[in-house]
């Protein structure tokens, strides 16, 4: 079940975009929902790690999907009866590169869990872009309009 998806475009490469999401170890860097993450490699299709969000909760992940051209998907269990596949994809813009983050629930209680969690799920994707163009293009910079007046 389709539950949020997003974009954002990032004055970056696609090789700093893949970076990040192949090193789990830095995603608590720019995704405020982790705490920590880990695996014993870099992410490839079939490798498995551990993510701990900041509620507490640690989720065994596995990497279902890993196509350093576009995307990759990582899956875990979130509940009894809910499975969270957390797809994330890229393709180059004129601006740089437009990054896409999609949650999908399966499971017998999918439609309820999207039911009482679909603000969540939509404030943590635009959290994490936000967290992952921060990290990317640095703090924005506010620039005053006109000259300074003194008296």
């Amino acid at each position: 079940m389709h539950v949020h998806q997003n974009s954002i475009i990032l004055r970056a490469t696609p090789q700093d975009v893949w970076s990040q999401w192949v090193q789990p170890a830095l995603w608590s860097s720019w995704d405020p929902e982790i705490q920590t993450a880990s695996s014993d490699q870099s992410l490839r299709l079939g490798s498995t790690g551990s993510l701990t969000t900041q509620r507490g909760s640690t989720h065994a992940f596995r990497v279902v999907l890993c196509d350093p051209s576009c995307s990759f998907m990582l899956s875990y269990q979130h509940g009894i009866g809910v499975e969270i596949n957390i797809k994330r994809s890229w393709e180059r813009v004129p601006e740089g590169v437009r990054v896409t983050q999609e949650v999908n629930l399966i499971g017998p209680m999918a439609a309820l869990a999207a039911r009482m969690r679909k603000d969540h799920f939509v404030q943590m994707i635009d959290r994490s872009l936000q967290g992952l163009k921060s990290k990317l293009e640095g703090p924005e910079v506010v620039v005053p309009q006109g000259a300074p007046s003194f008296s």
